[in-house]
């Protein structure tokens, strides 16, 4: 079980590593820089899961839904 657990758990840190941050180094050297990275690259990762299995125009649909998405402009009040 911590096999395949580790498996799952681990493919999102790799991609983390591999494709945002470059050679797996964060750029900031305090805590609250390094977390403020990282929160950041996680937000891309799951924006871009979401792309990949939802596709883009079903996710913006689903995001027009939300209140205050940035998807709706001010203007687009039926």
């Amino acid at each position: 079980m911590m096999v395949n657990r580790r498996s799952i758990v681990e493919h999102p840190f790799g991609n983390l590593k591999q494709w945002i941050f470059g050679n797996g180094r964060f750029l900031s050297r305090q805590l609250k820089g390094t977390r403020a990275e990282m929160a950041l690259a996680v937000q891309a990762y799951n924006l871009k899961r979401a792309i990949q299995v939802l596709g883009a125009q079903k996710l913006m649909a689903l995001s027009k839904r939300l209140p205050n998405s940035p998807c709706v402009s001010q203007t687009d009040t039926h």
